[in-house]
């Protein structure tokens, strides 16, 4: 029956042993007195060593108050080609409306209105009069 069952043996104490289980005590010693933020902190610092560093904030060594090299950038007032066919809006010709407005005015003065009834009465008409 000894066969069928090893018996466990008791380990052979030896100075590197010893050494070993001597370091794991103090391990735990000194785990035991830091806080639980330390040892997380330095348990992500061992997990992350293959992680860039965060980025570091470079300072900014020009001054508000000075000027920066480089053109000056002027507000820029867009003119139409001189072969552009589209004529601007009148607008100093209706003061107080808006853009869209004078662009409704303008085009309603372009164009006659289309008096849809009239068209139509006059379709109707043409065509009883071929009928006859």
């Amino acid at each position: 029956m000894d066969q069928n069952f090893p018996i466990p043996q008791q380990p052979q104490i030896t100075p590197e042993r010893d050494r070993q289980s001597q370091r794991e005590q103090d391990r735990i010693n000194r785990l035991q007195m830091t806080s639980p933020t330390r040892r997380n902190r330095r348990r992500a610092a061992q997990d992350n060593q293959d992680r860039p560093p965060p980025a570091v904030p470079q300072p900014n060594f020009v001054p508000a108050n000075e000027p920066q090299a480089g053109p000056v950038l002027r507000p820029f007032a867009w003119q139409p080609p001189a072969h552009f066919p589209h004529q601007p809006l009148p607008v100093e010709r209706y003061p107080g409306l808006p853009r869209n407005v004078i662009a409704h005015v303008e085009r309603a003065h372009q164009f006659p209105s289309v008096d849809y009834n009239a068209r139509l009465n006059e379709q109707m008409n043409a065509a009883q009069n071929d009928r006859r």
